[in-house]
């Protein structure tokens, strides 16, 4: 008789062959997925990213102190408030002022320093009255170090404990920063320093001031003693300006200083550099700063006409012929200027003069020129020699 389907199915020698099979018993084949390629809608347009988080916390904090300036890259170091009372910022203006480093002030190690030397507990930051960097040489490599002078509040006195602060600057890891030395700054009834003018360079701090002997600068060399040095300036009136010269060149130690007496001068403070801690106490106890040269930008000012215009861009309509003292010194540096020419600018109240500080030289009728020599401790400032701006600029005083 006839067969039933289900004998015709499976019969064959195909009946279980995959590819012949009718799929009876075999799971249906997926459907094969479709996708939506049109353009997304609704969505916001692809925009290049942007740092913003450093305008919130960086540039829109509270800055406090000074503004100061990483020789070795160009940056920007400067303190502002935080939670924990304070911070020290590094940032880089080229590239949207990225924050690069950055340490708390009032941190650990800070407290430690100061239960130690002063047996004293710090509640918080008081007031950062200024903040600077400077360059040191040391096995060959030239490094930075930050400095900055502090009022603390400490639980053991109602009065602010005013102290000076050293941190190593961009080195070692993982830890770049690192606070290295604290001390107390000048203090004596016949002695006064003026905070605004702290300086830290080739591991020494430099701050201008008074002795009874006239204008001074303190200087100090924590690495060697916690204490500082005065240096008379043989002067009158009081420092209007000071500026170390910061080149990654070390060789040359110099101190540029004004005086309100309207004199400005270079000293070398080589002596301080090179002493050691295997020296004796006799030596330790020495002058560390010597006069190298006077700028005398005063016949040159004189001798040039004024412009005719005022501060506020409207002729004065009188000159009163006095350019007044120096209120800003400023080093050229060679680093960013592309040549070895040492230049350096003064800036008085109503004039403007540029020296090329590397050029002092004497005239000699016999053998010609030969250069400076070596300033030691019964050199005088009056004896030094001058130097003649190569600018001079005067404008109408009022």
């Amino acid at each position: 008789g006839s067969t039933s389907n289900f004998e015709d199915t499976f019969a064959s020698p195909s009946a279980f062959d995959p590819a012949h099979s009718s799929g009876l018993f075999s799971p249906a084949a997926p459907a094969e997925p479709t996708y939506d390629t049109g353009p997304l809608k609704g969505m916001p347009n692809s925009t290049k990213g942007k740092i913003h988080t450093d305008k919130k916390t960086v540039l829109q904090c509270r800055f406090k102190g000074t503004l100061a300036t990483n020789q070795m890259n160009g940056n920007v170091i400067f303190a502002c408030d935080s939670r924990d009372g304070g911070v020290l910022r590094e940032v880089d203006t080229t590239r949207g002022n990225l924050q690069v480093m950055s340490t708390p002030i009032v941190s650990p190690d800070l407290r430690a320093k100061v239960a130690s030397k002063y047996n004293a507990s710090i509640r918080g930051l008081s007031d950062i009255l200024r903040v600077t960097a400077g360059l040191h040489s040391t096995k060959g490599q030239v490094r930075v170090r930050v400095s900055a002078m502090l009022d603390l509040r400490i639980l053991e006195s109602k009065q602010p404990l005013r102290i000076v602060a050293v941190w190593e600057w961009g080195q070692g890891f993982p830890q770049p920063v690192a606070l290295q030395y604290i001390m107390s700054p000048p203090s004596g009834g016949d002695f006064s320093y003026d905070a605004s003018t702290l300086l830290v360079a080739d591991t020494l701090l430099f701050l201008a001031g008074q002795s009874p002997k006239g204008p001074c600068v303190f200087i100090s060399k924590p690495s060697l003693r916690e204490s500082w040095t005065s240096n008379s300036l043989q002067g009158s009136g009081k420092v209007s300006a000071m500026e170390v010269l910061m080149t990654l060149d070390r060789s040359r130690p110099y101190l540029a200083v004004a005086l309100s007496d309207k004199t400005v001068s270079i000293w070398t403070y080589k002596p301080a550099v090179e002493i050691s801690a295997s020296k004796g106490k006799e030596q330790q106890t020495k002058r560390w700063l010597f006069p190298l040269c006077r700028l005398d930008a005063a016949r040159a000012l004189a001798s040039v006409d004024s412009s005719t215009l005022s501060e506020d861009g409207k002729p004065s309509g009188h000159d009163s012929k006095n350019t007044g003292f120096c209120t800003h010194l400023a080093w050229r540096n060679t680093r960013y200027s592309g040549t070895p020419v040492l230049l350096i600018a003064a800036s008085f109240q109503n004039g403007l003069a540029v020296f090329h500080a590397g050029l002092p030289v004497l005239s000699d009728k016999k053998n010609g020129t030969r250069p400076l020599p070596e300033p030691t401790s019964s050199s005088t400032l009056k004896e030094s020699p001058r130097i003649s701006p190569i600018v001079a600029k005067r404008w109408q005083g009022k």
